[in-house]
């Protein structure tokens, strides 16, 4: 995925706030891997917001059905 305008900006600003709050002494690779960190969580925490909302809006389904389409899925048959 190319590099944009604003993920410079947002990447910009990002920096600032931790070399200003938390690190003077980071350098540019560890700011990059703090920025992917932050983007990775805010990533999974999104995916974890919709299937609340998906589960409260009842369009998910029941645990024990999901679970034994993942067992037979994946080849567990332990009750692990």
């Amino acid at each position: 995925m190319p590099l944009t305008n604003d993920d410079l900006q947002k990447f910009y600003q990002f920096a600032l706030g931790v070399i200003e709050t938390d690190d003077k002494e980071a350098s540019l690779r560890e700011l990059a891997a703090k920025w992917e960190a932050q983007r990775e969580r805010a990533s999974v925490n999104e995916s974890i917001r919709k299937g609340h909302a998906e589960i409260l809006a009842e369009g998910g389904r029941p645990y024990d059905e999901f679970r034994a389409e993942m067992k037979a899925k994946h080849g567990q048959d332990s009750e692990s």
